[in-house]
């Protein structure tokens, strides 16, 4: 099982009892490395020569919140933050200057869940937070970023207009990765600044007709076709290779929903989709769908969902850009949130790749659920 599925249901039992909702932009830097430096030394024949792998602070960071206000000053807050990493690469000369240099930027997002204690003092509001991060990555450059660890951080809050600011300094502790590359810092330090809106008191920002809100979920299918093949002959030895996929990609997004007319209604996603063979390739899906719910009982809406989804897979080339998607769930309702699970299943467009054994599926199966006000 991924690591950060157990998050999904986390989430899903705190943002159920969420009264009010804020949301807005949160920016910053990062005041620590992004990666440890390291040595190594070149073996002879040849003249010995040093190498090493460094990173430098101050790298920023730019995302969205949502803010859900619980009672009793708690509340609940989930960033999607664009983090980009770097690294160089060099060879030091005798003389201790660098030679060669060779950046290596990698492509990571973050996705904290904080619970939030706030105090109150005059026209601010001191807080506390904690949680779990999660972390995507993508342009690896060799490095392989872990995938979740644990966040701290201390801020406070004030009002500007009908806007909040809250300045606030964050720990983030990595778990060890997974590589035999540069390896991350696995202690970071943030200062971020998030601008959001007042809160919507009952949850919902917007009219009675459109829904705002989130959908998490997994996949159920593997993203590649397994195989195996041949390598070169070396001193007469023919190397074999095998090459397989699993499912279990954690997917995260966003979500809005507009009622057309009694029991229709259309949603448009924009989904997170990371997927795995050797490396993470980060992927967008988003699927634009005509929803119908049918009417029951004890506020349960069975529901039909179909339509066009288009994928953004910059990282691998070839691949499909769009296909249709067809679903079937179940809609409940808890105080003014809509929980709606669902099972999605997804046929892309025939994808055009070099090497015809190295492909995503074209078939894929997911399984999802909407949170949404």
């Amino acid at each position: 099982m991924s690591p950060r599925l157990p998050f999904a249901g986390l989430f899903i039992c705190v943002i159920a009892a969420a009264q009010t909702l804020s949301f807005g932009v949160v920016g910053g830097a990062s005041l620590t490395s992004d990666f440890n430096r390291s040595f190594s030394t070149v073996p002879p024949p040849g003249p010995p020569i040093v190498l090493t792998d460094y990173s430098s602070p101050e790298r920023y960071i730019i995302g969205g919140m949502l803010e859900f206000r619980l009672p009793k000053n708690w509340s609940i807050e989930v960033d999607g933050l664009y983090h980009p990493l770097r690294f160089d690469s060099a060879a030091i000369l005798p003389n201790g200057t660098l030679n060669s240099v060779s950046p290596s930027p990698v492509v990571t997002f973050e996705f904290p869940a904080l619970a939030k204690y706030h105090f109150r003092w005059r026209g601010w509001r001191p807080f506390l937070e904690a949680g779990p991060s999660f972390r995507t990555a993508g342009n690896l450059n060799g490095s392989n970023p872990s995938h979740y660890g644990v966040a701290a951080g201390a801020g406070a809050e004030t009002r500007l207009g009908k806007f909040r600011i809250a300045p606030e300094v964050r720990y983030i502790r990595w778990a060890k990765d997974n590589s035999l590359g540069a390896l991350t810092r696995p202690d970071q330090i943030e200062l971020l600044t998030s601008f959001s809106t007042g809160a919507f008191e009952g949850g919902r920002a917007f009219s009675s007709r459109v829904s705002v809100g989130v959908v998490a979920g997994a996949t159920l299918s593997p993203d590649f076709r397994s195989f195996e093949g041949t390598g070169d002959t070396f001193n007469g030895s023919t190397f074999f290779f095998s090459f397989s996929s699993s499912p279990g990609a954690f997917l995260v997004g966003a979500m809005v929903e507009v009622a057309l007319a009694r029991g229709l209604f259309f949603e448009g996603d924009a989904i997170h989709q990371p997927m795995h063979f050797t490396s993470t390739i980060n992927t967008w899906t988003f699927p634009v769908l005509g929803k119908y719910k049918f009417s029951t009982m004890h506020h349960m809406r069975p529901f039909l969902e179909a339509g066009p989804a288009f994928r953004q897979a910059t990282e691998l080339t070839g691949s499909s850009p769009y296909g249709v998607t067809a679903g079937a769930g179940i809609e409940a309702r808890v105080w003014r949130l809509a929980i709606a699970p669902a099972v999605r299943y997804t046929h892309w467009d025939r994808n055009s790749f070099n090497f015809p054994d190295f492909v995503p599926f074209q078939n894929q199966v997911e399984a999802l659920a909407g949170f949404s006000f």
